[in-house]
């Protein structure tokens, strides 16, 4: 893996943030939606992908169940709001937002994207040199951390088993996100990106699925416009039928009703026939 390197024609990987002994963790652009993601990438040894899988499944149990109507009734009742809108953040655990296989030199790796996030507990207890953070923060990361693992446990059924400070890991700052991106998206030739209305293709499979995705819609509104007129000629239809129709009885009423002409031959023929009578 190396920087500019686009990886499942969805992400443009642009700095390496940390590694461990099952993956590596990199900074990365998602074309969709030009936002930040930090991609997990699990070694491609079939050990690693099974043990991958295993995690994508828990924290796809995490990103989902955050709407659960237990869940949603317990956090509006603790903030005190009975219409607070809960979202992923106040489940207080890390979000996966995607998940995918990359075939590389080496094999396939497992893929994980979730949000960027900053510095972990451990990070924060050498800055106040192993002598106690604050009291305040104290509290604040304990009554975040205690939802954490109830959303887990009450809500999802799984355990914590490797809480440590190293895994209590701070949400990243709006200004260290904006920095992040001026510097490796915005003051770069990648900033061109943000000008296209049109979505970026890379390469020919894409297109060909792009312009059959174009066809298909022209097609359903070409239909469309069609039904519409079909329904539009036969609505003017029927009113031009009931306009006849309206017509015909109209001249009926007026062959039917007497002019003053008819009326006054009418009344000389009766006449004429009351005198022969006499």
């Amino acid at each position: 893996m190396r920087s500019s390197e686009i990886i499942d024609n969805k992400y443009i990987v642009l700095k390496k943030l940390g590694w461990g002994h099952f993956s590596t963790v990199w900074l990365a652009l998602k074309l969709q939606d030009k936002k930040l993601y930090a991609l997990k990438i699990q070694k491609g040894a079939a050990k690693y992908t099974e043990s991958a899988m295993e995690e994508e499944e828990i924290l796809f149990d995490v990103a989902s169940n955050y709407n659960h109507k237990e869940w949603i009734d317990s956090v509006r009742k603790y903030e005190r709001d009975a219409n607070l809108d809960v979202t992923r953040t106040h489940t207080h655990n890390l979000q996966m937002y995607d998940q995918f296989f990359h075939h590389a030199m080496h094999g396939r790796h497992s893929i994980m994207a979730f949000e960027v996030l900053g510095r972990n507990l451990l990070t924060l207890i050498k800055r106040f040199n192993f002598e106690g953070v604050p009291m305040p923060i104290v509290r604040e990361i304990t009554r975040q951390s205690l939802m954490g693992l109830d959303y887990l446990h009450r809500i999802c059924n799984i355990i914590h088993t490797d809480l440590k400070p190293e895994n209590v890991v701070f949400e990243i700052e709006s200004e260290a996100r904006l920095q992040l991106l001026e510097e490796f998206v915005l003051d770069t030739p990648l900033v061109e990106l943000y000008d296209h209305t049109e979505p970026i293709l890379l390469n020919k499979k894409q297109l060909a699925a792009h312009k059959k995705n174009q066809r298909k819609r022209k097609n359903k509104k070409a239909a469309i416009a069609a039904t519409t007129g079909e329904n539009q000629g036969e609505e003017e239809e029927e009113t031009k039928g009931e306009a006849a129709d309206n017509n015909d009885q109209e001249e009926a009423k007026d062959s039917a009703a007497p002019t003053k002409e008819n009326r006054k031959e009418m009344q000389k023929s009766k006449a004429r026939i009351v005198r022969k009578q006499m």
